[in-house]
This record gives structure tokens, C-alpha cells and sequence, in this order.
């Protein structure tokens, strides 16, 4: 599923399809299948969830109904948001690649090498902002709706980028039937295998069996897998497995760092690329018209813009089916 989210463009130099093929690498939850990816979503879709209920009853010669089955839906709904922005491609006259400009003033161009790196700086940050939105995001941090500061509920300050739909955590903190844990703080080296084992002791029993890369898996941010690792490491009694830095295990259940998660957060759910998935991402139809766009401002300009749209949102399937361990409020 890496694929699906692609950035298409004219331009055909000798890196475009390396660079282009690279757009999804520094998406984590998508990259390490954390997430159910949902396409082709013009406007809005909805997913039917199911449970069944209080079936049981004593035997009876003329029974009577008993029972109940809860049909909701999770909605996908992508909002829009973009990047758009011009340069010059004469900027380039004093550079090293000045003698790949074209001769003529009326039709410089930007150096093919230039676009490629410009391309490649480009999708790492694309993916790099995505992977943000994905957990971190929320609609009151626009100024249209209020201009929250990330601060004033355990955010960073930068996280008000974060603005074009409601990340992960804020979902699953305004769901009443989150499995969240009271109490969360700092997470340290000396408490963090303590914090696991909390989180654990609320994963329902439905999912408890569920381990390897189908079933349950503790999700964090890099520098809480990096405390994590010390941990492990600081033990008085180890061996290679525990040491090992290749081995992302705890006690038998997957653990993914994620760059989108913040610090201080520790998520255990289902999170899985198939229908049994905890997290949903929807996005755009991807026969959308082309995503990247590089052109002439207007044809009397000698300045170029590059705009890109976007289209996406993310869901959960079962609140109370996900551990949340969070500072954030």
C-alpha cells in the first residue's frame, strides 16, 4: 500500500522516477503498515462497523427476542489543503548549473539538475508535513477557527502547521470509549517499561493474543523508542535479544516508531493495513488531474510556480479498541 499516494509530474529527467518512487519513504505509519489506506474518495465515504451483543437467554418453549446489533459507521471525509509557491529560475545565472540554462532569456528554464533536487526536497518534506497531520493534526489550530495554541494542550508550538483535519489523537481523545490511561507524564528510561506494561493491562482480551505483524503493536515516537532502547539496555539482567537494536519486540507484540507521534505518547491498538485496521486514511481519488504542477506564472512571466493538492483525513474504526497513553489533553 506505499503506493497510494502518488505525485505525478511532467518532468521526465534521468532521477524523475527514483525521486518520485521515494515519496512515501519518511511515512512512517504508512511505511510501516500502521495505517488502512482508503482511496478514490471524491467527497466523503462511510465504513459500516458491526457489533452483536446480550444474545444469550435461558431455553424456552416460546422465546422472545434478545439481543442487540450496533450499526455506526466511520466517516471518511478528506478536507483540502496545498503547497504553491514561485521561483526564478535566473536565480541559477550564478551558480554552478548556469551552463545548463537555456541560451535564450525568453525561455530559461530551471536546470534539469536543480528541478530533480528541487523534486527530491520537495516529497521528503510533502511526506514529512503528512506524516505530522496524520497524528498531530487539529482544525482549531486554524486561525479561521480559532487560532489554538499547540501549547495550551501539551503540543508543540510548531504543531499549529498541523491545521487541515483532526489528527489520530485529537479523534481518539473526544471518543468518551478510548482506553486511556490516567496519569500520563514525561516518559523516562527509568518508567517507560513500568508505562508499557500499564498500557497493556488495558488492551481488551479479545486482542491481548494478538501478536506479530497481524496483530497489536505498541506505537511511539523516535525519541520515545530511543528511551525505550536504553531501557532494555540499562537492565541489570539481558542478552543479545533485548540489546540487539534490529529487535522492536515487547513481549512478543510489534514496537514502531513513528516520526508523526509526539513525545511522551504511547498508542496500542490493531494498527494494521487490512479491514481489521484500528486507523483509517482516506484520501483523493488518485485520477484526480496531475498532483504537481510546474509552469509559467502566465506566459509574459519569467517566473515558474509549482502547486501540488491534497486531499485526505484519517479515522478510527473502534475507539475502545485503542490504548492511549498521552500527555496531550
Amino acid at each position: 500500500m506505499s503506493d497510494s499516494l502518488i505525485i505525478e509530474t511532467s518532468y521526465s529527467g534521468n532521477a524523475a522516477q527514483f525521486m518520485l518512487l521515494q515519496a512515501l519513504n519518511e511515512m512512517d505509519t504508512v511505511n510501516k503498515h500502521c495505517i488502512n489506506i482508503l482511496d478514490g474518495i471524491k467527497k466523503e465515504t462511510s465504513i459500516p462497523t458491526l457489533q452483536i451483543s446480550n444474545i444469550f437467554q435461558d431455553r424456552a418453549a416460546m422465546p422472545v427476542s434478545q439481543g442487540n446489533i450496533n450499526i455506526q459507521r466511520m466517516i471518511l471525509a478528506p478536507q483540502d489543503y496545498m503547497v504553491y509557491f514561485t521561483y526564478d529560475p535566473r536565480d541559477f545565472e550564478n551558480h554552478y548549473y548556469a551552463e545548463e540554462l537555456g541560451e535564450k532569456l525568453i525561455d530559461r528554464e530551471l536546470p534539469s539538475i536543480a528541478e530533480s533536487f528541487i523534486l527530491y526536497q520537495l516529497n521528503a518534506l510533502i511526506n514529512q508535513f503528512n506524516e505530522g497531520q496524520i497524528w498531530r493534526g487539529n482544525v482549531l489550530f486554524a486561525p479561521q477557527n480559532g487560532g489554538l495554541n499547540p501549547t495550551s494542550i501539551g503540543q508543540i508550538a510548531t504543531d499549529s502547521q498541523y491545521q487541515y483535519f483532526n489528527g489520530l489523537i485529537n479523534l481518539l481523545l473526544n471518543d468518551g470509549t478510548t482506553l486511556l490511561v490516567p496519569g500520563a507524564t514525561t516518559i523516562t528510561s527509568s518508567n517507560i517499561l513500568a508505562t508499557m506494561n500499564t498500557c497493556l493491562s488495558y488492551v481488551p482480551q479479545a486482542l491481548i493474543s494478538r501478536k506479530g505483524a497481524s496483530g497489536i503493536k505498541f506505537l511511539m515516537s523516535i525519541n520515545t523508542k530511543l528511551i525505550y532502547d536504553q531501557a532494555l539496555t540499562s537492565n541489570t539482567f539481558k542478552d543479545n535479544f533485548t540489546t540487539a537494536s534490529a529487535v522492536e519486540m515487547y513481549k512478543g507484540y510489534e514496537v514502531k516508531s513513528l516520526f508523526g507521534l509526539p513525545d511522551n505518547t504511547i498508542v496500542v491498538a490493531l494498527a494494521t493495513e487490512d479491514q481489521d485496521a484500528a486507523f483509517w486514511l482516506g484520501l483523493n481519488s488518485k485520477e484526480d488531474s496531475t498532483s504537481v504542477l510546474m509552469q509559467r506564472v502566465v506566459p509574459a512571466s519569467e517566473l515558474f510556480f509549482i502547486k501540488l493538492l491534497f486531499k485526505a483525513c484519517v479515522n478510527f474504526s473502534w475507539a475502545d479498541q485503542v490504548v492511549l497513553y498521552t500527555t496531550i489533553s
